[in-house]
């Protein structure tokens, strides 16, 4: 396969790169779902979905490195920023359900996520120490984060 070939099917890299991280959207919204429907209360959904955040920044490194630091112009492709509120979409009813206002909710989502994020990136730049980096490790640290970030909201009847 020649250097170009991709550029048969992609207007440029840009659209390439936008294409690729499509894919990482999808399956980042299929992985978390699944993390979300194995849990009924939503401090443990909100774990769960931590967890699924590392484990697919591991083990989807390319996926997750184009998602989320290719620099890629939403404007120019709303697709993705329809990917990305479609994860909200799916998470959001989670926090609500621990947080007593919208806006509280959203923060909480914002917590969590910020947090599943930033261990993701330290784990795949071994700025951990060992054994902290190994990736069992570290999806613990997520799910003890997100349990505590949501301990934070008196419990919603």
């Amino acid at each position: 396969m020649s250097v170009s070939a991709p550029y048969k099917h992609f207007a440029d890299r840009e659209a390439l790169l936008a294409a690729l991280a499509l894919k990482g959207y999808r399956e980042q919204q299929r992985r978390y779902r699944t993390a979300l429907a194995a849990h009924t209360e939503p401090a443990e959904q909100l774990a769960a979905f931590a967890v699924a955040y590392v484990r697919f920044a591991a083990e989807e490194r390319a996926l997750f490195d184009i998602t989320f630091l290719a620099g890629l112009d939403k404007g120019r492709h709303p697709e993705l920023a329809a990917a990305g509120q479609g994860l909200h979409d799916d998470v959001m009813p989670v926090t609500s359900r621990i947080a007593p206002t919208p806006e509280g909710a959203f923060d909480l989502l914002v917590q969590v996520a910020a947090a599943a994020h930033g261990l993701a990136l330290f784990q795949q730049q071994d700025m951990l120490p060992a054994p902290w980096n190994a990736l069992s490790s570290v999806e613990d640290q997520a799910a003890r984060t997100a349990r505590a970030l949501a301990g934070q909201y008196t419990p919603r009847s």
